[in-house]
């Protein structure tokens, strides 16, 4: 089992999962503690290697049921948002869809958005958290969305919700974020996981009119869902895609 000591550093999305699950993938048992990569563009990613992904599920439509967009749509409803036009609009319209959102497959147990605009006191902690990025304009100022909820899941061992929670941080004219996973399934979910947490930092940043900064994720336990025999052509073709010849097990 490999405790990571240094964080993963990549350039984009598709540079970071190559990069992290090749690292776990070349542990004995396929699985790492603490596994930290931090992304520079997290808007930014390659085509190619996400299409590769999703022609990869394709072959194995039991196994890997859902396609990236599927797994980013439950952190963050891109097409919802592009269709609103301001943040409460995006929240009032989520939670109207989301009883028909839950009949999926992939959202039976809920999402991590529809926990983010999930009305409590009449308030809902996304559109909480923005309203006070944009009013006190405080430099290194944190702001956390909160995911688990003890009362609610710590009778469950296993299964949703494995992102805990989402810390963002202003920093001058950027947003930074952070993300905590009690567990991720590098093959299944991660990409999509990284690209869904980019999009939830741009809009977060968009509404507050700051930059995108970097976007930092963290996994508990990180581990490689699937067989060597397939997996492995998966990242060799990703790593060839990005022209990788040696993935970096950590950075110096």
């Amino acid at each position: 089992m490999l405790l990571s000591r240094n964080p993963i550093a990549a350039r984009n999305v598709s540079e970071a999962w190559v990069f992290a699950a090749c690292q776990v993938n070349e542990q004995p048992s396929h699985e790492a503690f603490h596994l930290a990569v931090i992304i520079d563009d997290p808007l930014k990613e390659i085509l190619e290697v996400h299409n590769g992904i999703d022609e990869f599920y394709s072959q194995d439509s039991e196994k890997y049921k859902y396609r990236v967009g599927s797994v980013s749509n439950t952190i963050f409803p891109i097409n919802i948002a592009k269709r609103s036009k301001n943040v409460e609009e995006l929240c009032t319209r989520y939670r109207t869809l989301y009883p028909r959102l839950r009949r999926l497959r992939i959202n039976r147990r809920g999402t991590y958005f529809g926990r983010l605009v999930e009305l409590h006191n009449e308030h809902d902690q996304f559109l909480t958290m923005l309203k006070k990025l944009n009013g006190e304009h405080i430099f290194s100022a944190n702001y956390e969305l909160q995911i688990y909820i003890a009362t609610r899941d710590a009778k469950k061992n296993r299964g949703f919700p494995c992102l805990s929670f989402c810390s963002l941080q202003r920093d001058h004219n950027s947003l930074h974020m952070m993300a905590y996973y009690r567990s991720q399934c590098m093959i299944s979910r991660a990409y999509g996981n990284y690209l869904g947490l980019g999009r939830l930092l741009w809009y977060s940043a968009m509404q507050s009119n700051l930059q995108v900064g970097t976007l930092t994720v963290i996994a508990g336990r990180a581990y490689i869902d699937g067989s060597q025999a397939s997996i492995k052509p998966l990242l060799s073709n990703s790593r060839t895609i990005l022209k990788i010849e040696e993935v970096l097990h950590e950075t110096e």
